[in-house]
């Protein structure tokens, strides 16, 4: 049976590599990545279910934000985008590998999903890293363990390679007949490194999944929570809220007062009511961020179970809102002096995920659920909503759209829109009325962009979908009578 598995191991080990050599490793986006996120998903499906390994249904729910972030890989180029891409299905994948496997518990009595089991042996799988060797001198064949020692040795002999190139003239001129041109080996001894370090890493996660069941590991962090004494003094939790409710409390008067004020009341203070409607949002949604992590760390650390605790929270809370509320009429009253960017945009997900996350905290509160419950589907819920943002809204083209929509043509940010992915540029209407108009700048940003995209990117795999048809729209523009 071991024999069996170790196989297996190996052979998905070896169908990930390949996707992850030819669709991640020459840029972390497009198709390739997409193909990549698939494959190792693939391998790790099929070998818990045929070697029956599953112990918990629950964490497919991980499965959900994964796939999110996978369509969001293929589809967008934006870069914001890719990076939450990236991060959210890593995240996501490795959850779900863990938990699926691990000792068999219910989702609202996990104390923590990232705990020290997980880091170690699928996260970042290096516990007991002398294991695989064992298993390969007591259980495979002499091929198979010659197999093994060249796979080993294959990375070592080619930063030898390398350094006795530089050492010798000689022996450099012999490896460029082989590998013409200097960069072509470097580039290719740097991608294989990184293959061996990304194979013995999948194949050590992949076999800790294998016999996590067999040799019952269990995670202590996996077990229900049981009742303890908080780490933070109640008097200690009481006062830092109370100070921060009462100051927090200070800023959303003079909000109110403004408000109510207006510009007459701005005007008695020397202060123009303009600049100060458009300035400030940044500071806010940083702030209520701070509020938010400030109540997170002592929901974890002291429960907030007393009255005195729970109400000033609530309080803090509030105020929380009513400054985000504040922060978004700024920042469209900004955006509409100045027309809609990304970063603006991005920061309006932002200001509706903070409120999001405090009604739920609220919520969890006036429930009374621990904040192991609480903390569990508030991640779930984060990472799906990080990667549901960009995939519903395709953020760069509803920029474009708004400022195409709303501007007069010779009034557009030309500078700025170059500096969009296909994205933004696949608003092809828009476009198309530029053209008619015969405004060159705008013909002209669009080719250097899809010219830099042919010439920058390997296809067909760091392409993502909009790429291509970025590519194929401009050619029917330009085509056109």
């Amino acid at each position: 049976m071991a024999t069996t598995q170790a196989k297996f191991v190996l052979g998905g080990t070896l169908l990930a590599t390949i996707s992850f050599h030819w669709g991640v490793l020459r840029g972390i986006e497009g198709i390739g990545l997409a193909l990549f996120f698939l494959v190792a998903l693939s391998v790790l499906e099929g070998v818990i279910r045929i070697f029956r390994v599953r112990t918990n249904v629950w964490p497919r729910v991980f499965l959900i934000p994964f796939g999110i972030a996978t369509l969001n890989a293929a589809l967008y180029s934006h870069d914001t985008t890719r990076i939450f891409s990236v991060l959210v299905g890593w995240f996501s994948f490795t959850l779900y590998a863990y938990w699926s496997t691990t000792a068999r518990v219910a989702w609202r009595d996990v104390r923590w999903l990232a705990p020290t089991g997980y880091l170690f042996e699928t996260a970042l799988p290096a516990e007991s890293a002398k294991t695989p060797f064992v298993f390969w001198k007591e259980h495979s064949s002499s091929l198979s363990r010659v197999l093994v020692g060249v796979g080993i040795a294959i990375p070592i002999v080619l930063i030898l390679g390398a350094l006795f190139s530089g050492a010798d003239p000689v022996f450099r001129q012999l490896i460029e007949g082989i590998f013409p041109g200097e960069k072509e080996l470097e580039s290719l001894i740097a991608r294989l490194i990184v293959d061996a370090v990304f194979v013995i890493a999948f194949a050590r996660g992949l076999w800790l999944l294998l016999t996590r069941k067999d040799e019952a590991r269990t995670i202590a962090d996996a077990q229900p929570e049981e009742d303890q004494e908080a780490v933070v003094h109640k008097d200690i939790a009481t006062t830092i809220l109370a100070l921060m409710s009462v100051f927090t409390g200070i800023f959303v008067a003079v909000q109110v007062r403004v408000a109510l004020g207006g510009e007459a009341w701005m005007r008695s203070m020397d202060l123009t009511y303009a600049e100060y409607a458009r300035s400030g949002y940044q500071q806010m949604i940083v702030a209520c961020g701070l509020i938010g992590a400030v109540l997170l760390a002592l929901y974890w650390l002291h429960s907030l179970r007393s009255r005195s605790t729970r109400w000033l929270s609530y309080v803090l809370l509030a105020e929380g809102l009513v400054i985000l509320l504040s922060a978004w009429g700024r920042l469209q009253r900004y955006i509409d002096a100045y027309s809609l960017t990304t970063d603006r945009l991005w920061a309006q997900v932002g200001i509706v995920g903070l409120v999001l996350a405090a009604l739920a905290l609220m919520w969890s509160l006036v429930r009374g659920y621990r904040f192991a419950r609480f903390s569990t589907a508030f991640i779930i819920g984060a990472m799906t909503y990080i990667v549901a943002v960009p995939c519903v809204l395709n953020i760069e083209a509803r920029v474009v759209a708004a400022n195409v929509y709303t501007r007069e043509v010779g009034k557009l940010d030309f500078e700025y829109m170059s500096r969009l992915s296909s994205d933004g540029l696949l608003t092809l209407d828009a476009w198309e009325k530029y053209f008619a108009y015969g405004n060159a700048d705008a013909r002209q940003m669009l080719q250097e962009h899809v010219n830099a995209i042919r010439a920058q990117k390997d296809p067909p795999l760091s392409f993502t979908i909009n790429d291509y048809r970025l590519i194929r729209a401009y050619e029917r523009v330009v085509s056109a009578p």
